[in-house]
This record gives C-alpha cells, sequence and structure tokens, in this order.
C-alpha cells in the first residue's frame, strides 16, 4: 500500500469513527443533562476539568512519546523503538505519582476552599474528584499503548475501540435515568468502569502489532533525559492550553457559578466534536509527516505539511459555518427546552476560535518533528497564558462571563502568527509563502461565505427546526464547497480532484 493510499484509508476509518462518535456523544449529552439537571452537569463539568487542569503534564508526555516513536519509525533499521517504549512506559508510571500527589493535596483544597460549588453537592463533588483522579491514571499509563498504535497507523483497531467506548457510554447514559439517587456519583465511578475496560484492550492490542514491547518499565538514562528534555520543554505548551481552557472555566466558576459552566461546558461539548474532525485527519498525517522527516525527505515532508495546513482549516470551516449559522436550530434540536442561558453565545465564538485553533494544531507536529521546540513552546505558551489574566481584569471590572472567549482569540491570533514564524525560520522557508497559499486565501473564503450564507438564511421562513436546519447545511455547502475549490486550491490541486472525480465516476 503506497503512503497517500494509507492515509486516504486511515482517513476513512478515522472519519467512519468520528461521524458515528459525534452523533452518540451529542446524544448521551443530551441524556445526561436530562438526568442530571443543569446544577450537576455544571458541577460534573466543572470537577472533572479541574482535575483534567491538574494532570496538564500528561499531554506533553505523551505527545513527546508519540513523537520520538515516529521519530524511531521512520528512521527505520536504525530504529530503537522497544527502548523508546520501556522508557516512555515509565515517565507515564511517574507522571501518574506526581499527577496523584498534586491531585490529593493542593488540588483537593483548592477544590473545597476556592469553588463555587452549592454546600448541600460538596460531598457529591469530592466523591466525583477522586473518582476523575483514578480516571485520569488510567488515561496516563494507557498513553504509551495508544502511541504504539497510532506510530504503527492502525487506525482500523483505532476506530473501533473509540466506538466501543462511545457505545459503553450511550449505555450508561440510558442506565443513569433508571438510578434514583447518587447519579453524578454513579456517573463519575461508571465513567471509570470504561475507562480501564479501554485501558486493558490497548494494551493487548500494542503487545498484539509490536510484540518486541515489553510492559516493564525500564530505565535508560540518555533516553529518559532526552524524552524529559522535550517534553520540559513541551510542558509549557500543555499549561498554556489548561490555562485557556480549565484555567478560565474556574474563573466562570468564580465569578459567576455552575449554571454558565454548563453553558460554557455545552459549548466545549460542541467544539470538542468538530475539532475531533480535524484531529482524525491530522491523526493520520502526523506520523508521516514526522517519519518522512526523520528519513530526511523534506520534500516529502513539506508537501505533507501544506497539505495538513490546508485540509485542517477548510475542513473546520466547512463543519463551523453551518453550525455558527444554524446555532439556535443546533441547541433546540439537540437539548429540547434544557438549554441553559447564555449557550449560544458561548458556542459561536468557541467555534469561531476553533478556526484558529485548527491552524495551530497542524503546525505543531511539523515544529514537534524537528526536535528544536524550546523557543516554540517558550514564547507561543507566554502569549498564551496572558489570557487568563487578561480574562480576570475583564471579569473584575463586570464584562459578561463570555468576555474570555473574545480574549482567547485574540491570543491565539498573536500566538499563530509566532507559530508559523519559528516554523518557516526552522525549516528555512518563507514565511510569505504561508501567508500566501493558506492565510489570505483562508481569509476570503471565511469572509464570502459568511456573508452569503446569514444573508440566504435569515431569508429561511420554515418553522421546523430540524427542517431549515437541513436546508441551511445544503446552503452553506453550496457556498463553501465552490468558494474553497477555486480561491482556496491551486491549478494542480483542482486538476488532481477533477481527476479523481472523473475516474471515479467513469471507472476510469
Amino acid at each position: 500500500m503506497t503512503e497517500n493510499k494509507r492515509i486516504a484509508l486511515n482517513t476513512f476509518y478515522l472519519y467512519l469513527r468520528m461521524f458515528i462518535l459525534l452523533i452518540v456523544s451529542f446524544y448521551t449529552t443530551r441524556v445526561i443533562l436530562d438526568s442530571l439537571g443543569v446544577t450537576d452537569f455544571g458541577l460534573y463539568n466543572v470537577v472533572a476539568g479541574f482535575v483534567a487542569m491538574i494532570s496538564f503534564i500528561h499531554t506533553s508526555i505523551s505527545n513527546s512519546i508519540q513523537r520520538f516513536l515516529n521519530f524511531e519509525i521512520g528512521k527505520g533499521l536504525q530504529g530503537d523503538v522497544n527502548k523508546y517504549f520501556s522508557v516512555a512506559l515509565l515517565t507515564q508510571v511517574v507522571t501518574s505519582l506526581v499527577v496523584i500527589l498534586l491531585a490529593e493535596t493542593a488540588g483537593l483544597w483548592f477544590l473545597n476552599n476556592k469553588l463555587n460549588i452549592p454546600t448541600d453537592r460538596t460531598f457529591a463533588a469530592n466523591i466525583v474528584y477522586h473518582i476523575s483522579v483514578i480516571t485520569i491514571v488510567f488515561k496516563l499509563l494507557q498513553s504509551p499503548f495508544q502511541a504504539m498504535i497510532i506510530a504503527k497507523e492502525k487506525m482500523k483497531f483505532y476506530a473501533y475501540i473509540s466506538l466501543l467506548e462511545a457505545f459503553l457510554q450511550l449505555v450508561i447514559a440510558f442506565v443513569l435515568g433508571y438510578i434514583q439517587s447518587c447519579r453524578l456519583e454513579i456517573y463519575a465511578l461508571l465513567l471509570l468502569a470504561v475507562t480501564a475496560a479501554i485501558f486493558i484492550c490497548n494494551v493487548y492490542y500494542a503487545k498484539h502489532i509490536h510484540s518486541g514491547i515489553s510492559l516493564m518499565p525500564r530505565y535508560q538514562s540518555y533516553i529518559f533525559k532526552e524524552i524529559f528534555s522535550f517534553c520540559g520543554w513541551n510542558l509549557l505548551g500543555s499549561a498554556s492550553g489548561v490555562v485557556m481552557n480549565q484555567g478560565i472555566n474556574m474563573l466562570i466558576n468564580i465569578f459567576f457559578g455552575v449554571t454558565v459552566n454548563a453553558a460554557r461546558g455545552i459549548a466545549s461539548q460542541v467544539y470538542s466534536g468538530v475539532q475531533k474532525f480535524i484531529a482524525n485527519f491530522q491523526l493520520a498525517m502526523n506520523p508521516q509527516i514526522v517519519q518522512s522527516y526523520a528519513s530526511g525527505n523534506k520534500e516529502r515532508y513539506l508537501q505533507l505539511c501544506y497539505a495538513n495546513f490546508k485540509v485542517s482549516a477548510y475542513l473546520m470551516w466547512i463543519i463551523v459555518l453551518p453550525l455558527i449559522v444554524s446555532c439556535n436550530e443546533v441547541l433546540a434540536i439537540w437539548l429540547g427546552d434544557n438549554v441553559p442561558s447564555d449557550t449560544h453565545i458561548f458556542v459561536v465564538l468557541v467555534l469561531i476560535n476553533g478556526l484558529i485553533e485548527a491552524l495551530g494544531s497542524s503546525i505543531s507536529v511539523p515544529i514537534y518533528a524537528t526536535g528544536n521546540i524550546k523557543k516554540y513552546q517558550l514564547y507561543v505558551s507566554i502569549i498564551r497564558i496572558l489570557s487568563l489574566p487578561i480574562s480576570y481584569l475583564f471579569y473584575k471590572f463586570g464584562y459578561p462571563a463570555f468576555t474570555s472567549m473574545v480574549v482567547c482569540f485574540i491570543i491565539d491570533v498573536f500566538a499563530q502568527l509566532m507559530r508559523v514564524l519559528i516554523w518557516t525560520k526552522e525549516i528555512k522557508v518563507s514565511a510569505l509563502d504561508y501567508v500566501k497559499i493558506i492565510v489570505i486565501p483562508l481569509l476570503i473564503v471565511v469572509c464570502i461565505t459568511s456573508e452569503l450564507s446569514f444573508i440566504l438564511y435569515r431569508q429561511l421562513t420554515f418553522d421546523s427546526n430540524l427542517l431549515k436546519l437541513f436546508v441551511s447545511v445544503l446552503i452553506t455547502l453550496a457556498i463553501n464547497i465552490p468558494s474553497i475549490i477555486f480561491i482556496a486550491l491551486s491549478n494542480a490541486e483542482r486538476t488532481k480532484i477533477k481527476g479523481i472525480v472523473y475516474s471515479k465516476l467513469f471507472n476510469r
């Protein structure tokens, strides 16, 4: 199988997975919201989110593990995959111990003394907190095994195991409706059971596809130092992401309470579903981006990078535009009458910000492939961390809850500018090429398609939300796809797409 065909096949598996996951996830959220109520739903969002904030170390080390496994596989016979895996497993054991220590000391104190939790739900919040800590530990220990599966490009299994997890979460949502008391605590406990089951499946399959790996963590000083040197800087990136997401979630809780947390939680759920579409494509591309750089094939590396930039940006916009235009209909169909106040504006702003984040995530792996991430993480992280004190000041002066989303958008624009400057300097290509190929066409497409879509949307007079949403999606697609083809794509790319379509239609 050629490399491009492997990417296409892996992308197909991942998108099939994502399409099913999106439907299941949105439906599950509605059932859970009905079962828990707005207060407990917001409470779970803030408590589980706080635990995720504590475990931000996991993100940096997981990304480092993925990068090193991809790089060693890309080196071929000269690679040392087994040794890197064993050390990676050791790093996650150490990380788990650190997370438990932080969570059960400083984290527990913050939960009980600083967060705005209703008095009658304090005990439940503590139970959920402890269960969430254990859940995070399972995910930490799972990372090396999942990284091996992705590095080996076994996306079919990755898709199947994700669907199994979604199915089990759907079962939990239905079971919750038959439980009369302690629903929040039982919900967290059942999610822990699902996480443990998925952990076992990933361990078994990773061992199956690469029998040389050992389940016993081992210490190799030079590898351990190499990974921790890399992830030490990467840690700043994870911390900045936590600040912009969970940190602001904490601020919203302190200034506005759990009801607004529920609104932001729903907006985050929408963005998470959309972002996973982009992440799936990037997941299929990332191993070959790193491996092509490791093998010294710069032409292939740049080709994959620019394909990644374009597809990530325009795929995000194709999905985001109809959701922004028909946000009220989506929320009404999805959540019925249980839509917390301010949810609409949170959803719109988080989706707009998602377009910038898609560009950011698409350029991070090409930078990681080089191994030189010190300047990247230092400069970008400092810029992103500014979002927290700036949002705090706006809240202090009485600005509304959604102000933080506007702040994050502006901050992310500056962060993306810094990413581009660092990457182009490292690879020794012109930053103007990125602007001409990616930025300018994207801005033109966004301006034209959004304006036309809103003009036509306002002409719709259907009483049915479902029908109005369906027609709106068709309108945005009819505007978006031709605009992207004729504005964003090069002549060579249009010719290639035309050839693929022609061959499929006429079997040539």
